[in-house]
């Protein structure tokens, strides 16, 4: 079974909340958003359970790369896993 960490709005879908988040350039801060409430769920899944993201091609293209925010994040998340085993 797995899981995605969807944001939730009252009236608001998530695809029409992503797709008002492109447009209004902000999609890289709701990606980071969804990944870190990802973060949070990972010690409470159980055994065979998985959580997945999906990220816009623009936070990929923009954020992840060397040196860039997206590679700090993960190296923070590298060690929060490292330090509660998560």
């Amino acid at each position: 079974m797995g899981y995605e960490p969807l944001p939730a709005a009252e009236k608001k879908t998530p695809g029409g909340m992503f797709r008002k988040s492109y447009e209004k350039g902000t999609v890289i801060p709701l990606d980071f958003h969804c990944l870190e409430a990802a973060i949070k769920v990972l010690p409470k899944l159980l055994k065979g359970q998985y959580c997945s993201l999906i990220f816009w091609p623009l936070t990929l293209e923009q954020a992840f790369g060397k040196g860039k925010e997206g590679e700090v994040f993960l190296k923070n998340v590298r060690e929060y896993s490292d330090k509660n085993r998560v």
